[in-house]
């Protein structure tokens, strides 16, 4: 009888415990989600994510689109205009990155390439970067979350022709943003309610995307 009694008594402080913690989060969730929605709302938003997009493509590690969505949810309005913005200063920052692999690679290049450890992810893209398949491999870049600067820097360092990567960064980037962009158009004040009625969802997935990065990061040491 004693055990019962005690075991209810922890099952029920550890409810309390567990409901103070989930509150704890949902409110740092709502108030982190008002902050991001009032910056996209700001008068220097789109500075800051043209600055963002271009520097994006050189070494910054969050790409232009949680910027754009973010504008997208928070004000739809323009929003396709900046997604061509973003394009341009994106494939702008591309350019920058293709320069100093073309020419300043073993003064700029090669130091961000030891100061973030990529470099034999760097290798690997060189040796399968070839004439015949610049085109797509950019635009395969460029398009999908594969990281753009690296391909813009390995474009610079073997060669590709200048108009060749111009082409596929421009081709990839612009389709990109543009979906993204329609697709805010159409979706952005539904998904900000979806947002604001989801939220132990919308929570539980970003803990489980925090502890699937620290499990990756714990197995990759």
């Amino acid at each position: 009888m004693k055990l019962t009694s005690n075991l209810a008594y922890y099952a029920k402080n550890l409810s309390m415990c567990v409901n103070k913690v989930f509150a704890l989060f949902f409110s740092a969730y709502k108030s982190i989600l008002s902050y991001f929605l009032s910056l996209a709302r700001s008068r220097y938003a789109k500075f800051w994510i043209l600055l963002f997009s271009y520097l994006e493509a050189i070494f910054f590690p969050i790409p232009p689109d949680a910027f754009l969505i973010a504008r997208g949810i928070a004000k739809s309005e323009g929003i396709l205009r900046l997604a061509l913005l973003v394009t341009v200063f994106s494939v702008l920052g591309g350019a920058t990155s293709y320069i100093l692999g073309a020419w300043f690679f073993n003064s700029f290049g090669l130091e961000m390439l030891n100061m973030f450890g990529l470099q034999q992810v760097f290798d690997k893209i060189v040796l399968q970067l070839s004439a015949d398949v610049a085109f797509w491999t950019n635009f395969i870049f460029g398009f999908t979350i594969l990281p753009f600067k690296m391909i813009a820097l390995a474009s610079g360092f073997v060669s590709v022709p200048i108009t060749t990567f111009l082409l596929a960064a421009v081709c990839a980037r612009g389709a990109r943003m543009i979906i993204i962009a329609l697709l805010l158009k159409i979706y952005g004040s539904r998904l900000r309610s979806w947002l604001d009625s989801r939220q132990a969802f919308v929570l539980s997935m970003l803990l489980a995307c925090l502890c699937l990065l620290v499990l990756v990061l714990y197995v990759s040491v």
